[in-house]
């Protein structure tokens, strides 16, 4: 059974680590491993509070059950595949906020949940 990780990061932290997620990578799973006053004062500057809407507790998927835990500044998906959440769960999280990242932790897989939007210049 899948496990992810997701986080709200706040947004000059994803505009500035964009290119570099596996710093990020590291850096979220050190606080979780090794709590120490100082990387929960970093981790609190870096993540956002996380609300999602309501009915998100435990979704009834076909044959499956996908269950959302929902702390603070993380949120918990267990039950699904990669290309599930991607196509179910991510998909409404991009329409959220862009800058969730997420952490495979099963696989050791991370990114962002939504590519960087470049502003398009018109000459």
């Amino acid at each position: 059974m899948h496990k992810f990780k997701l986080f709200l990061i706040e947004p000059e932290v994803y505009h500035y680590y964009y290119q570099r997620p596996e710093l990020v990578y590291r850096f979220l799973k050190q606080a979780e491993e090794k709590t120490t006053p100082q990387l929960f004062k970093q981790f609190m500057y870096i993540t956002r509070p996380i609300s999602l809407p309501r009915g998100w507790g435990k979704v009834r998927m076909m044959d499956f059950d996908v269950y959302i835990d929902l702390f603070k500044h993380r949120v918990q998906l267990t039950g699904l595949t990669l290309p599930e959440a991607e196509y179910t769960i991510f998909e409404k999280l991009r329409e959220l906020d862009p800058c969730f990242f997420v952490m495979d932790m099963e696989f050791g897989h991370y990114g962002w949940v939504s590519p960087l939007q470049k502003p398009v210049l018109l000459s």
